[in-house]
């Protein structure tokens, strides 16, 4: 009953005291109502029954649970039913009132209070982005005060109805597949903190937390090729997804039909589980590449070019990479043939490279078949895969030594999509500027994957170290999200007119700490906060990220959700 009162619903409070009253009296007790007590306080209401006198107060009740003995006593200081004494102190009897209420009802037996589940929505609305808006700290504060157990429920693509909020975002269906994912039932343990502000913050992060973790833990596990699938018939195979320096926008049906054809080809070079080389720029190309090689169980290995030859030897020699993936266009400006040629002459031709404008030549029309059948039953055109299978190899930037190649599988990179997705709101109507190298694991999730899985669009740049043009760029294709490093970011804001970032709503910064100069410089010119993350390549990468709900200066942010620290 107090806690009804804290949320001012004194009318219910009263309403469920009569209830608990009334169950009584329809078991042979009688009540009087508006007892008075000593020195005039209001006691309540007292019930009389077959075995003496039972009283029951709004405010004020004794904490013993013996009621063979009930006769009411009181004298000028104090009141006593039975051996048990109530203080004349109604502050002091407040505090206990509904736990000695429910403590008489237990030890009775009586069953006049029903208990009945109760949903909340603790964001208060239901969602207008698609993600986890704002967490009220009151509803988590009520469940830290009660013990209440939490079942977190998620219903997933309702909101893609036309009863739904989400129109103008998501593609609207007469009939959505609506899932609903029940989550292990939780609890929140009472904070313990010197004041009740702090209890209650608290108490609505633990909350948040359960939220996040259910967004991620309710992810259905899926290779990446059924990912790009699943986005695909989510939001259209018409749906402009990609686009580079060609100007070109690319569609989930234009990158699926030149996935099939790599597919196809790809698949007379090479056997199953083989390692394969990447080397390419940052194109809608790259993205079918990817596709086509994790499709077909074989695991693309992303080349950094950037490295060398000795880099690129070690990372050929860890993987075991016998066949590399190339575009010639990409090798001639950005001048590698002579790192191209020096590696394939130090390993005695051991390694094969193929070019990707050599590709289209060597489709026939048996091929050509195969591919329109496919684009009609695309599911059919993958090898089956687990999850857990190897998808795609990375490599350090050898900053303790050589090169390490890490190996992620599917359900790791798509897990670290779903968290990201989970703490930011990224929607389908952002656009992200993605000018961070694909072989950099920054750049492949938040460039590749993300995009795929999301449909947020994205805009493909090979080099992030044009640092007048990306600026143009980002203000002439309506970029609204741009990933970098520090050492970009300021030398983008150095060069950008105040107009240029106009649009966007994130500026995210990894790899290396964000400097105080650049951050300063983005909010006084730009009006823009960088969030400042953290990650590392075995994480695929993102580990930590400041998002605008949950932001300190000078931190990494919080752990991403479903991450077990120490």
């Amino acid at each position: 009953l107090p806690q009804l009162r804290t949320l001012g619903r004194e009318r219910e409070a009263r309403r469920l005291l009569r209830h608990v009253l009334q169950g009584l009296c329809a078991k042979g007790y009688v009540l009087f109502e508006g007892v008075t007590g000593a020195r005039g306080w209001s006691l309540g209401s007292v019930v009389v029954g077959p075995t003496g006198v039972f009283c029951l107060v709004s405010r004020f009740l004794p904490r013993g649970r013996d009621l063979s003995e009930q006769v009411i006593h009181q004298d000028d200081t104090s009141l006593r039913i039975g051996s048990h004494e109530v203080l004349a102190d109604p502050l002091d009897q407040a505090r206990r009132a509904a736990a000695g209420l429910y403590e008489m009802l237990g030890a009775e037996g009586l069953e006049t209070v029903p208990v009945q589940p109760v949903v909340i929505f603790p964001e208060g609305r239901i969602t207008k982005t698609g993600a986890l808006m704002k967490v009220y700290d009151g509803a988590a504060f009520v469940a830290a005060k009660t013990g209440a157990t939490i079942v977190p429920v998620r219903i997933d693509g309702a909101a893609r109805s036309y009863f739904g909020r989400l129109a103008g975002i998501y593609p609207r269906k007469l009939l959505p597949r609506v899932g609903i994912a029940i989550q292990p039932r939780r609890s929140i343990a009472r904070p313990d903190l010197p004041t009740a502000r702090l209890r209650r913050r608290r108490a609505g992060e633990l909350m948040r937390d359960i939220l996040l973790d259910m967004l991620v833990a309710t992810e259905p596990k899926r290779t990446l090729y059924g990912a790009f699938l699943e986005g695909k018939r989510c939001f259209g195979r018409n749906y402009k997804l990609a686009e580079d320096v060609l100007m070109r926008e690319e569609s989930y049906g234009s990158l699926l039909k030149t996935s099939l054809a790599l597919m196809r080809l790809l698949s007379r070079m090479t056997a199953a589980d083989d390692v394969v080389g990447v080397l390419a720029p940052n194109a809608a190309s790259t993205l079918s590449l990817i596709l086509a090689l994790s499709a077909k169980r074989r695991v693309p290995a992303m080349l950094n070019y950037t490295a060398g030859v000795d880099g690129l030897r070690s990372a050929c020699t860890a993987a075991g990479i016998r066949t590399i993936v190339a575009s010639r266009t990409f090798v001639e400006k950005a001048r590698l043939q002579g790192v191209v040629a020096q590696l394939l002459e130090e390993s005695g031709n051991s390694i094969t490279i193929y070019y990707l404008e050599d590709f289209k030549a060597m489709l026939g029309l048996g091929d050509k078949l195969w591919v329109l059948w496919h684009s009609v039953f695309a599911s059919q055109a993958a090898v089956a895969q687990s999850p857990d299978d190897a998808c795609i190899v990375l490599f350090t930037s050898g900053s303790e030594g050589k090169p390490k190649g890490v190996v992620h599988s599917h359900a790791s990179l798509l897990a670290n999509v779903a968290q990201i997705r989970a703490v930011a709101d990224f929607t389908p109507l952002d656009k992200i500027m993605m000018a961070l190298p694909l072989f950099h694991s920054f750049g492949l999730t938040c460039g590749v994957l993300l995009p795929l899985v999301s449909g947020c669009k994205v805009f493909l740049y090979p080099s992030p170290l044009h640092y007048r043009i990306i600026p143009e760029l980002v203000y002439d294709r309506d970029c609204t999200v741009i990933f970098g490093t520090s050492t970009f970011l300021g030398n983008y804001g150095k060069h950008a007119h105040p107009y240029d970032f106009g649009r966007l709503r994130y500026a995210v910064a990894g790899a290396e700490k964000l400097s105080e100069e650049v951050r300063k410089l983005w909010i006084e010119k730009f009006g823009i906060r960088i969030l400042e993350g953290y990650g590392i390549t075995e994480c695929a990468p993102v580990v930590a990220v400041n998002v605008p709900m949950a932001c300190r200066i000078g931190s990494v942010g919080r752990l991403l959700p479903c991450i077990d620290y120490r």
